[in-house]
């Protein structure tokens, strides 16, 4: 289970071009090693914290590499763009924060990509096409609905280090 209190975890903030950078990394106080979705649970809290807050516009960096249990027969995705999904659905309805998460290797599991990138808009777009992410969720096949609605990211990585999470907050 992933806990934060701002003072129970270190941060980094670097002052850059205006923006505000906090470095997170899964395995460290703010998120330990675990599931891809007590992962998005705890980005999840700490968007909506975040969103609320005034100040400049931020981005939360994170990196690891968090567990994903695979029941059943999946379809086609990997633990970033079932990372990002489930992000979608945590950060819902929030208009100025968006989320990515990606391999450095330029593959996520069973996919075209290295990941996807989401924002508080992408769930609700992902119902209203009629893709239902929910389900997608379910059956470890989150390539199709992020796909369809463009959200995949392709990189020129070749190196398999971790996995890069960053969680873009807008300006308030």
């Amino acid at each position: 289970m992933f806990t934060y209190t701002y003072p129970a975890y270190e941060k980094y903030l670097v002052e850059f071009i205006g923006t505000f950078f906090l470095v997170l990394t899964v395995g460290m106080s703010l998120v330990e090693p675990g599931a891809v979705g007590d992962l998005a649970l705890a980005y999840g809290r700490l968007a909506r914290q975040e969103a609320t807050c005034r100040g400049p516009a931020r981005i939360l960096v994170g990196n690891g590499e968090p567990s994903i249990v695979i029941r059943g027969q999946p379809g086609r995705g990997g633990r970033a763009t079932h990372l990002a999904l489930a992000m979608a659905r945590e950060i819902a309805g929030l208009p100025a924060v968006t989320f990515l998460a990606a391999g450095t290797d330029d593959r996520d599991g069973a996919t075209e990509a290295c990941g996807a990138v989401v924002d508080g808009a992408t769930w609700a777009r992902a119902e209203d096409a009629g893709l239902d992410p929910a389900w997608a969720l379910e059956r470890y096949d989150t390539e199709a609905p992020l796909k369809a609605l463009g959200c995949l990211v392709r990189g020129p990585g070749r190196s398999n280090l971790l996995d890069l999470h960053l969680l873009a907050i807008g300006s308030a």
